[in-house]
């Protein structure tokens, strides 16, 4: 009815508002005019006071403007996605077109975009595009523009999108702001209203932990090793400087999955909680431990007898050894002693959300029996770079709306002390003594950093379904894992701190810092400017 309307049609504005006031159902009632006047002269909010200025400013629109440059005013400023404004925009990042090179097939898929961009994507949702091309293609159809033959070769048409390595950049980072946002705002107003949104990432390091994550993987293909992911935090700040959730996003089938938000076993990366609450209860890296064979009989369930990574048990050592060789049996003992309910009390306390209060944890929680997601469990380890302070994870800086108006602006806070300074510096000294793993790690490991000094602690979980590195320094924490979607397991012969997960930190953790390293392959690593803001593409 759009040629035919001079701007509003108050029927359907009478329904929307009659649906809003009496049952509190907030419905749309707009014209392809008022929506023009949305997009460019109002903000998206849901509120009557706009529906009448939008009503009265797309009448005025009306007696100005003719209908075919209304429509050209529309397509040209409507939403289609991302920063995707107006067709000819849609046009090149969808299918690397101009829109007069469109085919109907693709036509009437970006047609159907506006009303959610994000549902209908066909970079994020293609079955959804699909369904939403049809629904174009039939609607053409019925109003006679096309013949039902047409639109059968159009929807059989392979649709090919174009390739976004360049468009997006640090995609899945983008997705996991853009959920935040969805979260803060709705998703309405996030696709519609035009914002400006700046963020922590700093885009030198974000390439760089990209491209080392994606060539590690690429080399370690022997090992079984398909996927990867890493993300860096600065410790001050708690702030995301480099967020890798793949090791391609625009691999087919699964490289848009985010492991980095993914919930996975940790393993022995976990360990850290546990000898936390033993110092912070007393015991010092010098209190003595018996490693040998142990049999804890729990209520209702079989008796839990854990037993080491390397079959072997070692007799009587004190925790610092413990923990720097991440020897199993010791750190159950230890859980048996401080509670495993106490152990996800400070696990939450330091990051781990996801974690229910819920008292349903046995011991195996110190092995890693509990999932984690690898961007929690790296601020987990940025509160023990901040001596025992949490504070929460941060990925934005500041939003501004279409006209310029802040609306959200990052504060900085002293955050909640959760451990003792002491503790620590006991797990810093331990973590940071590469002498003190030699018994596990060897000499010739990926876990120190030449002119550097930093902790490192590593995890590898049951027939090698995950393997992480966990490192950081006064500034930076590194956190990476590499293992397969599927949950398959890697070869047995990956070897933690040798291979897997240990020289992609090593090679990040050395880019942040600046140190040398062992280098696996020709790179030009450099130190970055860090903390450059970055709006999201």
């Amino acid at each position: 009815e759009f040629f035919e309307h001079r701007g509003i049609r108050p029927l359907s504005m009478i329904r929307a508002a009659r649906e809003t006031l009496l049952n509190d159902n907030m419905q749309g009632g707009s014209t392809i005019t008022q929506q023009l006047i949305k997009n460019v002269l109002l903000t998206p909010e849901r509120t009557l006071s706009r529906k009448l200025k939008e009503a009265v400013l797309a009448l005025l629109t009306e007696t100005k403007y003719s209908k075919e440059e209304i429509l050209e005013l529309y397509l040209n400023n409507v939403p289609y996605g991302g920063n995707a404004w107006g067709i000819q925009s849609a046009a090149g990042k969808y299918f690397g077109k101009d829109v007069s090179e469109l085919t109907l097939g693709e036509s009437a898929l970006l047609a159907g975009l506006p009303p959610a961009p994000s549902e209908y994507s066909p970079l994020i949702n293609p079955e959804g595009a699909k369904k939403r091309q049809k629904f174009v293609l039939d609607k053409m159809v019925s109003l006679g523009h096309i013949s039902e033959d047409q639109a059968k070769t159009a929807y059989e048409e392979e649709i090919r999108v174009a390739e976004h390595v360049e468009y997006i950049q640090a995609p899945h980072f983008v997705e996991y702001i853009r959920e935040q946002l969805d979260t803060m705002y709705g998703k309405r107003f996030v696709e519609n209203g035009g914002l400006t949104v700046v963020t922590t990432l700093d885009l030198d390091v974000q390439k760089a932990a990209q491209e080392i994550v994606t060539s590690e993987v690429e080399r370690n293909l022997k090992l079984n090793i398909t996927n990867g992911a890493a993300v860096v935090l600065g410790v001050d700040e708690a702030e995301i400087l480099a967020y890798v959730g793949s090791v391609d996003y625009f691999k087919d089938e699964w490289g848009r999955f985010d492991v980095a938000s993914a919930s996975r076993q940790p393993g022995s990366s976990i360990k850290v909680l546990t000898y936390s609450l033993a110092f912070a209860q007393g015991m010092k890296p010098t209190t003595k431990i018996v490693d040998k064979p142990t049999v804890f009989n729990i209520k209702g369930s079989k008796p839990y007898i854990p037993v080491n990574y390397d079959g072997k048990f070692h007799g009587e050592m004190t925790l610092r050894d413990a923990l720097a060789n991440s020897y199993n049996v010791p750190a159950v003992q230890l859980a048996s002693k401080v509670g495993p309910d106490n152990i996800v009390k400070l696990g939450r306390e330091m990051g781990l959300k996801d974690w229910a209060a819920d008292g349903s944890y046995g011991l195996s929680i110190t092995l890693g029996g509990e999932e984690v997601r690898l961007v929690d469990l790296a601020n987990v380890y940025a509160t023990l770079a901040r001596s025992g302070t949490y504070k929460e994870l941060s990925g934005i800086l500041y939003i501004e709306d279409s006209r310029g108006y802040n609306i959200y602006e990052k504060q900085e806070k002293e955050g909640k002390k959760v451990l003792d300074e002491k503790v620590t510096e006991y797990i810093w000294n331990i973590l940071s003594d590469n002498n003190a793993r030699l018994p596990a790690f060897g000499t010739r490991n990926f876990l120190s950093i030449d002119n550097a000094k930093v902790a490192v602690k590593t995890g590898t979980t049951d027939e090698k379904r995950d393997n992480w590195t966990f490192g950081y320094s006064d500034k930076y924490v590194v956190g990476v894992w590499v293992g397969n979607n599927d949950n398959s397991p890697m070869n047995k012969s990956l070897a933690s701190g040798l291979s897997g997960a240990a020289p992609i930190w090593n090679r990040i953790m050395t880019h942040v810092v600046g140190g040398g390293s062992v280098q696996l392959q020709d790179t030009s690593a450099k130190v970055s400017s860090l903390h450059k803001p970055e709006q999201i593409p």
